[in-house]
């Protein structure tokens, strides 16, 4: 089988992933505030099914851990399971943190995001 090579051919737009909007204001956050998540037919428990989410979106905000030099400092990490040890990982610090509890608001079921840092 042969493949031609060929240039000047435009690549389609992606629509996945990228610099997208979030569904949730957590950029507007500050401190001590917090936006309320109702139950829906897609997360009938926002507070289990949303976790990943809020972690993934503290995480967007961590920066580089760094020593007195300006050098990034790094850490060893255990993974429970197998107990192996991963070596000279980055280490990051929080610069922004949330947290997800279940909570009710007007009577509707559902969960409620606080900005703790």
């Amino acid at each position: 089988m042969s493949f031609e090579i060929e240039s000047g051919i435009a690549m389609p737009v992606t629509k996945r992933g990228g610099k997208r909007e979030s569904a949730y204001p957590f950029n507007k956050l500050e401190v001590g505030q917090s936006f309320f998540i109702p139950a829906s037919e897609k997360h009938p428990e926002p507070a289990k099914s949303l976790a990943s989410t809020v972690s993934g979106a503290a995480k967007r905000y961590d920066v580089p851990d760094l020593d007195e030099n300006g050098v990034q400092k790094t850490k060893n990490i255990t993974n429970p399971k197998t107990q192996a040890v991963r070596e000279n990982v980055p280490a990051m610090k929080h610069t922004r943190t949330f947290k997800l509890v279940a909570a009710e608001k007007d009577g509707v079921k559902g969960a409620r995001v606080f900005r703790t840092l």
